[in-house]
């Protein structure tokens, strides 16, 4: 366990840029973090304001359900886009397989800040979300609970979907002569694949600029994307523990496979 910690602490720091900001000089240092400041700041604020619209419109119930879907799937995007370098392609690849500690210990500690990363995210779009929809609607107890344990477990199966592609990315990309440009092809391909792909679930309605009229219509086709995040909304909205049982029980099981 305490190689995993050790592992784990550097990675961290070497992925947030935690170590480099605190050892650059002062000024440097200084504009890294308000910058930082200030991207958290955005994403906050623009979460809150589109939970605050679909309030508005009378679209309440489906704050749960964008604010899951998007917290979990934008973390693993951003995931995965970290894959090479993290998990494949590192440059101390050497030096750290030479380490005394287990090979185990290594991809475990890599993964987890992977899913440090995807929590972060989660952090920032579903607890401003989560905040607005609990001031306008009211959660009981046992919604509170939900919330807090989808935050956490959100990521888990998005972040193991995008484990799994960048394995298959590595293994095509290894086939080829210059191995880091195919790896870089494949993940932008695959990136914008994702991005056309909701794109056209979207598009799907008939007007998306009435959105006071689509109703359980849009929430229907969110719940359609991700099942899960329709089970987790049960959970928070209607206090359905079975159905919140079995999001985290996907997810779990996602991660552990």
């Amino acid at each position: 366990m305490k190689p995993f910690i050790l592992l784990l602490k550097i990675q961290l720091l070497g992925l947030f840029g935690i170590n480099k900001t605190l050892h650059a000089d002062p000024a440097k240092a200084r504009r890294t973090l308000a910058l930082a400041a200030l991207a958290v700041a955005a994403i906050v604020l623009f979460a809150a304001a589109y939970s605050s619209g679909l309030v508005q419109i009378g679209l309440a119930e489906a704050v749960p359900l964008v604010a899951v879907l998007v917290g979990a799937i934008a973390g693993a995007v951003a995931a995965f886009l970290k894959t090479n370098g993290v998990l494949f392609g590192f440059k101390d690849y050497d030096l750290v397989m030479s380490l005394p500690v287990p090979t185990s210990s290594v991809v475990l500690s890599r993964i987890a800040s992977l899913y440090a990363m995807s929590l972060l995210f989660g952090v920032l779009v579903m607890v401003p979300a989560f905040a607005v929809y609990a001031s306008a609607a009211g959660v009981s107890a046992v919604g509170v609970a939900c919330m807090a344990l989808s935050i956490v477990l959100a990521p888990l199966l998005p972040l193991a979907a995008a484990v799994v592609l960048a394995v298959l990315i590595a293994a095509v990309s290894s086939r080829f002569k210059h191995a880091n440009v195919a790896v870089i092809v494949l993940t932008l391909a695959a990136t914008l694949a994702a991005v056309f792909g909701s794109f056209a679930l979207s598009g799907q309605s008939d007007d998306l600029a009435a959105l006071s009229a689509l109703g359980a219509q849009l929430t229907g086709q969110l719940a359609a994307i991700f099942p899960p995040a329709a089970w987790a909304t049960a959970g928070i909205v209607q206090g359905d523990l079975v159905q919140f049982a079995a999001f985290a029980a996907v997810n779990i099981a996602a991660a552990a496979a």
